[in-house]
């Protein structure tokens, strides 16, 4: 699910809402959320800042080096549409 909502002139506000579940392992299945705001710019150019989270579990996304997959992210980028 996902929705965006011009707040001015060449801004735009952006969620998203998703579900991933895994058939026979349901400890994998989580939620995932996005909260953004994207500026474009020029012909073609975006910047963006968003917030992605879930409630991923521990047990389940953590790799071997101990990391947790699940983590809150908070991502700049930069786009060129061509």
């Amino acid at each position: 699910l996902a929705w965006q909502q011009p707040l001015a002139p060449d801004w735009t506000l952006a969620a998203h809402l998703g579900r991933q579940r895994v058939a026979r392992h349901p400890d994998a299945d989580y939620t995932d959320w996005k909260l953004g705001v994207c500026r474009t710019f020029g012909p073609g150019w975006s910047l963006a800042l968003d917030w992605h989270d879930t409630n991923a579990s521990r047990a389940a996304y953590t790799n071997a080096q101990g990391d947790y997959l699940g983590r809150a992210t908070v991502l700049l980028s930069i786009a060129k549409a061509l």
